[in-house]
């Protein structure tokens, strides 16, 4: 059950929204389900609720705000964080949805599920000290499919004190817990193992449309949105990085506009930092920042620097990259420099993956090697869409995403005994080139992330993460062999010379041998490799996206 807290000024524009057709015309049979006594008299439960029903339902949620003149607000800051003010805030909305798979409830049962999440919260019952009014309305299924209830709770209780609304959005988490335990519900797998993510909001893709962005007309392209494009180009830079200062050069390289949140007290320490797509900064098609954490879990800057394993001397070099304007970028000819001093051959860097895979299942169930596994497949794939797919992502996009959802830790997780190994050749391979040297190798790609992929939902069983192992199987699968099939049909054909691709593939599907030097640093054939191999490509990148 996942609880959706948001809080408001107008508590007859909530309840007039909750009786009406709904932002997409989901909302079928408004009705009452539970709610303070004197709000069941006055709307009969289980009757279709219409205007008349709202404006005098909130006339009696408002009766004792306006009695006794308490005003409740809520801070107030503009798009850069800054405070502003107040606003009024006495009204405190919550939906309550079951999981799509749950069959339908009675009313009786959302009667005591409401009733039960109400006092748990504080709001009203027996052992709440602040009585306040409220009123639950059931609509039926939303649009994803979900069975859910709204709760509308006024925060100025009968005597006009205030109600505790401190840490109501984990408080409320906790409750749903409790209340799936205690009805036998559908349990939420993420949340159990503290690693929910974010999901895109309706107010998110109506803002993303007015900039212009296609989602779709029914938003079925949100890997498309504002959020969800920052998540996979982050992740990208992020993995084909070595460091804090790489990772900032990358995103300016990507014409990401970004910056630092320092610790209070100066300019000397950086604890996060915030991101936003290249486009203006005000008004109605102005791009909005977004923290790490609000992009995914493993975006943070401290996870980000546990993944790279470095050290408060890296931390401090990263200060002066911070500081320097996003518009100060690398030219195309510094960027191919690096390129030839760092990358390996495409077949090479797919060992990365091998060994990623063979640490993981050495690991057993540390859920940090399943973290770090993840974070680093994931980053592959968002390299990859970022250099095949661009404006218009499709299915290594949505692969991305299905293998970063295993990627999310809490935040006291440990890290990992010893450094393990990481892919940051390869995506960065895949950033500055867009295509191998040959069909057979985005095969060879494609199938060490199935491999990876397989191993990761083996350990979520072994764990007893049912849910998110079968999601790896079957849409993250289903992606995968959506990917693959797209190969297939670009491979040579029949009576083509396939000695030098069979060469290379050979070389890729061989066992491991020892490492003998550090990959980070390519040695001078390497380089003369990679001028062979990234000539022709360069020509050829424009047909590839």
């Amino acid at each position: 059950m996942i609880p959706n807290v948001t809080r408001g000024g107008k508590t007859h524009g909530v309840l007039l929204y909750l009786v009406g057709k709904g932002k997409r015309e989901e909302h079928e049979n408004p009705h009452l389900v539970a709610g303070s006594p004197e709000a069941t008299r006055m709307a009969t439960l289980s009757k279709l609720l219409e205007r008349s029903d709202a404006v005098a339902l909130a006339r009696f949620l408002d009766e004792p705000r306006e009695a006794f003149g308490t005003r409740v607000t809520i801070a107030e800051r503009d798009k850069d964080g800054r405070l502003i003010g107040a606003r009024n805030a006495h009204v405190w909305h919550c939906s309550l949805s079951l999981h799509p798979q749950e069959p339908e409830l009675a009313d009786e049962r959302w009667a005591e599920i409401c009733e039960q999440f109400i006092e748990q919260m504080g709001f009203a019952g027996e052992t709440a000290r602040a009585q306040c009014r409220w009123v639950a309305i059931r609509h039926g299924r939303s649009a994803g499919g979900s069975d859910h209830a709204h709760l509308v709770v006024t925060l100025v209780a009968e005597d006009g004190s205030k109600p505790s609304v401190h840490n109501d959005r984990p408080r409320a988490q906790k409750a749903c817990r409790e209340l799936e335990q205690r009805f036998g519900l559908r349990g939420l797998e993420a949340r159990t193992r503290e690693a929910g993510s974010r999901g895109l909001k309706h107010g998110e893709l109506s803002a993303d449309r007015r900039r212009g962005r296609q989602l779709g007309e029914r938003g079925e392209h949100p890997e498309r949105s504002s959020r969800r494009t920052l998540e996979r180009i982050v992740r990208a830079c992020a993995t084909a990085s070595r460091d804090e200062s790489e990772f900032i050069r990358r995103l300016g390289d990507e014409g990401i506009r970004y910056r630092a949140r320092y610790a209070e007290g100066g300019t000397d320490v950086v604890v996060g930092y915030s991101v936003r797509l290249p486009g203006a900064a005000d008004g109605p098609r102005g791009s909005v920042w977004y923290g790490g954490g609000r992009l995914a879990r493993d975006l943070t800057l401290p996870a980000l620097r546990r993944s790279w394993g470095q050290d408060g001397d890296a931390r401090r070099r990263a200060v002066a990259e911070w500081k320097t304007p996003t518009t100060s970028r690398r030219s195309p000819a510094e960027r191919q420099a690096e390129l030839e001093q760092r990358a390996l051959i495409w077949h090479r860097c797919t060992t990365e993956l091998e060994r990623l895979r063979q640490q993981l299942r050495a690991a057993g169930t540390d859920p940090a090697a399943i973290a770090h596994a993840a974070r680093e497949g994931a980053g592959v794939l968002a390299a990859w869409s970022l250099a095949l797919e661009g404006e218009q992502p499709g299915a290594l996009a949505r692969a991305a995403r299905h293998l970063a959802r295993s990627a999310e830790l809490p935040a006291y997780t440990r890290a990992a005994a010893k450094s393990p190994s990481r892919a940051p050749g390869l995506a960065l391979f895949m950033l500055a080139a867009g295509k191998p040297d040959s069909a057979v190798g985005w095969a060879i790609v494609a199938r060490e992330i199935s491999l990876l992929a397989t191993e990761l939902g083996r350990v979520h069983r072994v764990r007893g993460e049912l849910d998110r192992a079968q999601q790896i199987e079957t849409e993250l699968g289903a992606e995968l062999a959506r990917i693959e099939a797209a190969l297939e049909r670009d491979q040579p054909q029949a009576g083509e010379d396939l000695d030098a691709e069979a060469q290379a593939a050979k070389r890729a599907r061989d066992p491991l041998p020892p490492p003998t030097r550090d990959p980070g640093r390519a040695s001078s054939d390497d380089g003369e490799n990679i001028k062979r191999v990234l000539g022709p490509l360069q020509r050829r990148r424009g047909r590839g996206r």
